[in-house]
C-alpha cells in the first residue's frame, strides 16, 4: 500500500526580479492544495534577499505549517555563453529545468514549476500520476507538433518525426532516478553547447524535447493550461474563462505575458492581483500597465470615446480596439464576484 505520508517534492526557480511570481505561485498552489503530506519546496536561487526569503517563509508557514524550503545554488556559471532569458547572471535559471535530476539526485521523484504560474488545483493530482514507465511528464505545448512550430530548425538530425508531439516545460513530472540512469541533465548539456544556437529557440524547453525524443507521458492539458490556447477576445470569452475559473481545477501558466509587469483585462491577470491582496504582498514593483494606471486609461478612452473626439482617437489609439477593451473590462467589473467566490472560501 502506498505511504500516504510521502513527501512531495517541487522544484522551482527565482531571482528577485521574478520573486513576486514564485510569490503567487506558492500561495495559490497552498490555498488549492489539501494534502496531509509534507511539501518540500527546492528553489534555485538565482538571487533573492534574505528579507525576500524570511517574508516568504512566514507567509507559506501560515497556509500550511507542514512544508519546507531549501535553496539550492544555481551554479550559474556553468550555463556561460548560452543563451539566457534577460542580461543578468540570473538570465540562466531557465536551464534549471534540465539540471534537476543531478542536483537532486537523492529523491526518486519530483515536480518542477515554471514561477508564472496560478496553481488552481490540488497539486497532489499531480504527484499522484501515473507515468506508465516514462521517465517524465509534460502536457504538449499549444504549438502541439513539429509541423506547427518551429522551435527546432533541425530535427531530423536528432531522428524526430516531424508528427510528434512537441511538449511544454512548465511543469514536469520527474521520476528522477530513471532520468539519472538516461543522463538527462548531461546529454541536454551537451544539446545546448553543441548545438548551433541559431538552430533552436526556447532553451531548455528545446534541449529537453530533442532529448527525450517523444518518450514523455502526456499530462492532460489542466496540468499546464498554456495562456495563448484561451479565448479572450469577447465577452462571450470572457464568460468561457469564468466559467473555466469556477468548475475546473487546473494550472494556469501566462508565459509571456508577465502579470506583473503588464496588467490586461481577463480574469485570471485578476486573479493574480487577488492573490497579491489576499495574502498581503507589499512589496513595491514596477509595472507599466499596473491596475490602477490600467484604470486611469480606460477612463480617459471612455470620455473620448463618450465625446467622439476623433482627433484625438486616430492619433493616440484605435476607437474599435478601445470599445473592445472597455467592452472586457466592463464584463469583468460586473462578474468577478463570481470569480472571488471561489478563491475566498479558501482557507
Amino acid at each position: 500500500m502506498k505511504n500516504k505520508t510521502e513527501p512531495i517534492n517541487i522544484v522551482l526557480a527565482s531571482d528577485q526580479t521574478y520573486y513576486i511570481g514564485l510569490w503567487v505561485t506558492l500561495v495559490s498552489l497552498l490555498s488549492n492544495t489539501k494534502t496531509k503530506s509534507v511539501i518540500n519546496f527546492f528553489i534555485f536561487d538565482g538571487g533573492i534577499n534574505k528579507k525576500s526569503k524570511i517574508k516568504l517563509l512566514k507567509k507559506l508557514k501560515e497556509i500550511n505549517k507542514n512544508i519546507s524550503i531549501s535553496y539550492l545554488e544555481p551554479q550559474l556559471g556553468t550555463f556561460k555563453n548560452f543563451n539566457v532569458m534577460y542580461d543578468k547572471p540570473s538570465g540562466s535559471l531557465i536551464y534549471s529545468s534540465v539540471i534537476v535530476p543531478e542536483s537532486l539526485n537523492n529523491l526518486d521523484k519530483a515536480i518542477y514549476l515554471d514561477v508564472d504560474l496560478l496553481i488552481l488545483m490540488d497539486i497532489e493530482l499531480l504527484w499522484n500520476t501515473k507515468m506508465d514507465g516514462k521517465p517524465i511528464a509534460a502536457v504538449i505545448d499549444y504549438f502541439s507538433d513539429y509541423t506547427t512550430y518551429s522551435d527546432i530548425k533541425n530535427p531530423s538530425k536528432y531522428s524526430i518525426d516531424l508528427n510528434s508531439s512537441y511538449y511544454n516545460t512548465g511543469v514536469l513530472l520527474y521520476d528522477i532516478k530513471a532520468l539519472n540512469q538516461f543522463n538527462f541533465t548531461k546529454k541536454c548539456m551537451n544539446y545546448l553547447k553543441n548545438e548551433d544556437k541559431k538552430n533552436f529557440r526556447l532553451n531548455d524547453q528545446s534541449a529537453i524535447n530533442v532529448v527525450m525524443n517523444n518518450n514523455f507521458h502526456t499530462l492532460d492539458n489542466n496540468f499546464n493550461f498554456i495562456r495563448s490556447s484561451l479565448p479572450i477576445n469577447c465577452n462571450e470569452d470572457l464568460a468561457a474563462e469564468l466559467d473555466i475559473l469556477n468548475h475546473q481545477q487546473y494550472i494556469f501558466h501566462f508565459t509571456t505575458m508577465k502579470y506583473w509587469n503588464h496588467y490586461i483585462s481577463d480574469f485570471h491577470c485578476e486573479l493574480f492581483y487577488f492573490f497579491l491582496r489576499k495574502y498581503k504582498y507589499h512589496d513595491k514593483f514596477k509595472a507599466y500597465n499596473n491596475p490602477l494606471k490600467f484604470k486611469i486609461k480606460l477612463s480617459i478612452k471612455k470620455i473620448l470615446i463618450s465625446i467622439n473626439y476623433k482627433g484625438i482617437l486616430n492619433v493616440f489609439f484605435s476607437s474599435k480596439a478601445a470599445l473592445i477593451e472597455i467592452e472586457k473590462a466592463d464584463f469583468i467589473k460586473k462578474n468577478k464576484r463570481q470569480m472571488y467566490r471561489r478563491f475566498h472560501e479558501l482557507s
